[in-house]
C-alpha cells in the first residue's frame, strides 16, 4: 500500500514509479486540529503545510519549534522524510520536536507512538518514507515568538573564517537561536544570526525590511551585499522571514527565468510569485525528467561539522554551483537500541544532555556551469563521488533527491537494524514497500 497522492504534488525530485505496483489509499487529511498553548503543542494532520501553520500560529504569538521555510512542504513529508531549519542547531530535526504520532498500521489498527508508548515505532518513523504505516496525526512542539526576526549579516572571506565563525555560533550554548549561512564561492559566505524581537522604537523601525514584498530583491541577493558593505543588521517581519526563500525557490528561479530578479520584472510581474514546484513537475515528460536527473543538481548531504572545508571543496570540484545552502543540526544520541536510521553520533560535545554532535546540511541546487557551456559533465560520476564521501565520513544523503547508490551502499549509509525489527513487529512487511524501494535510483 501507499498513499494515492500524485507524485507531481510532492516536493521531491524523484518520480515514484513504485506506486504503480501498490494499492493507492486516499488520505485527505489537511487540517490543523488543535493548538494547546498550555502544553505548547499543535496537533495537525499530515497534509498540513508550512504556509498553513505559519498563518495560523504567528498571529497567536507562536510558531513551530522548527518552522520550515518553504510554504508547500507538508508536515507528513517532512517527518517521514527529513525536516531541518535555521534553529536545528538548537532543536535537531523536526522529528525531534514531535510529542506523539498517530499511525494506521498494515492490519488497519490505529496506534499512538511517543517516547514512552510504542517507543520503538516512534524512533523508527523518521526517514521511513511512509513504509511503516499511514501517518494520520502528529503533535508538534510550538514556541512563543515575537513580531520580527532581528537578523545580523556577518560576511566571511576565507574558509578558515567560515569554519571559525559558524562553529562558534552553533556550538556555543549561549549562541544565537537562529543561524543560517549562504556560501557564495569556495572562500566567501554570509552568516545570518537571528533572534526574535519587537519593533518598538524609531531606531528599529528604520531598519525594518519586508523581504517578501514582490518588488523586493531576492533574499539571497540581498544577503550577498554583506560581502561588500560589511556586517549589518535589520528587523524582518516574522512571516516574511520564515518564507524568505519561497519567492526565488532558494536560487533555482534564476535558472527557470533568468531575468526574474531584474527590478522591472519584480515590480511589474513579481506579484505572480514563483511557479509551484508541483506545477513544474506536472509538466514533466520522460525526456524532461531525464534532463532534470542528469543535467541539473538538487542534492543535500549532512555530515559532521569537522568536515566543513572538505565538503565545500568537494562540491566546488564536482558541481561548481553557487550559492550553496548551509544549515547546522544537532544530531542527538538516542536511547539504547533506538537510534533509527541515523546512527548515534561519535563525537558528542562535552557537557551536553542528552549528548549531541553538530552536523551540517550542505545543499547544491542548479545547473552546473559545464552543462550551461555545453561541455561534458557526468551526473552519475559526480553524485556517486558525493555519496561515497558522505558514507566515508559517517554522513547521510537527503533522500528527496535522486541517488545512484546500490542497495549495499544504501544500507551502509542508513542503519536498518531498528527499522527491520519494527517492520516485523507492526505488520508492515508485505503491507508497505521498503524504504529502499521508494527511494532507489533509476526511476527516471
Amino acid at each position: 500500500m501507499c498513499t494515492a497522492r500524485p507524485t507531481w504534488m510532492t516536493m521531491s525530485t524523484r518520480i515514484a514509479t513504485f506506486k504503480e505496483d501498490c494499492s493507492r489509499i486516499s488520505i485527505n487529511l489537511h487540517d490543523i486540529l488543535e493548538v494547546d498553548t498550555e502544553r505548547q503543542l499543535v496537533r495537525c494532520e499530515p497534509l498540513v503545510d508550512m504556509g498553513q501553520l505559519s498563518a495560523h500560529l504567528t498571529p497567536m504569538g507562536y510558531q513551530l519549534a522548527l518552522m520550515i521555510e518553504m510554504e508547500d512542504l507538508t508536515v507528513g513529508g517532512l517527518l517521514m522524510g527529513v525536516g531541518i531549519e535555521v534553529n536545528s542547531h538548537k532543536h535537531g530535526f523536526l522529528s525531534d520536536t514531535v510529542e506523539s504520532y498517530e499511525v494506521v498500521l498494515g492490519d488497519g489498527s490505529l496506534v499512538r507512538a511517543s517516547r514512552k508508548e510504542n517507543s520503538d515505532l516512534f524512533y523508527a518513523l523518521p526517514w521511513s518514507h511512509g513504509t511503516l504505516g499511514f501517518l494520520v496525526s502528529v503533535e508538534l512542539k510550538i514556541i512563543p515568538c515575537q513580531s520580527h526576526m532581528h537578523l545580523t549579516y556577518i560576511p566571511c572571506h576565507t574558509q578558515d573564517e567560515i569554519q571559525e565563525k559558524i562553529t562558534a555560533l552553533t556550538e556555543s550554548p549561549n549562541g544565537p537561536n537562529f543561524v543560517e549561512m549562504t556560501i557564495f564561492s569556495k572562500d566567501t559566505a554570509v552568516i545570518m544570526a537571528g533572534e526574535f524581537d519587537t519593533v518598538d522604537t524609531p531606531e528599529k523601525k528604520s531598519k525594518e525590511n519586508h523581504v517578501n514584498y514582490w518588488w523586493k530583491e531576492w533574499f539571497y541577493k540581498h544577503t550577498e551585499t554583506a560581502l561588500t558593505k560589511g556586517t549589518f543588521d535589520e528587523y524582518i517581519p516574522l512571516r516574511h522571514y520564515i518564507h524568505r526563500h519561497t519567492r526565488s525557490i532558494f536560487w533555482e528561479l534564476e535558472d527557470l527565468i533568468p531575468f526574474s530578479n531584474h527590478w522591472a520584472y519584480r515590480y511589474f510581474l513579481g506579484w505572480l510569485g514563483a511557479p509551484k514546484v508541483s506545477f513544474v513537475k506536472l509538466t514533466y515528460t520522460p525526456k524532461i525528467r531525464k534532463e532534470v536527473a542528469f543535467k541539473h543538481v538538487v542534492q543535500d548531504i549532512m555530515v559532521p561539522m569537522s568536515e566543513l572545508k572538505n565538503a565545500i571543496d568537494l562540491f566546488d570540484d564536482i558541481f561548481s554551483i553557487y550559492p550553496l545552502l548551509f544549515y547546522t543540526i544537532r544530531v542527538y544520541k538516542k536511547p539504547e537500541g533506538l537510534s533509527g536510521f541515523i546512527r548515534d553520533p561519535k563525537n558528542t560535545l562535552s557537557n551536553t544532555n542528552p549528548p549531541y554532535e553538530i552536523f551540517f546540511d550542505l545543499g547544491a541546487y542548479g545547473i552546473p556551469p559545464a552543462v550551461k557551456a555545453n561541455k561534458p559533465w557526468d551526473a552519475v560520476e559526480a553524485v556517486r563521488k558525493m555519496e561515497k564521501y558522505t558514507r566515508d565520513v559517517g554522513g547521510y544523503q537527503m533522500m528527496y533527491a535522486d541517488n545512484f547508490m546500490n542497495r549495499e551502499e544504501f544500507e551502509q549509509m542508513f542503519d536498518h537494524t531498528l527499522y527491520r525489527q519494527v517492520r516485523a513487529k507492526y505488520n508492515a512487511v508485505g503491507a508497505f514497500p521498503e524504504f529502499w524501494d521508494k527511494v532507489k535510483g533509476g526511476q527516471w
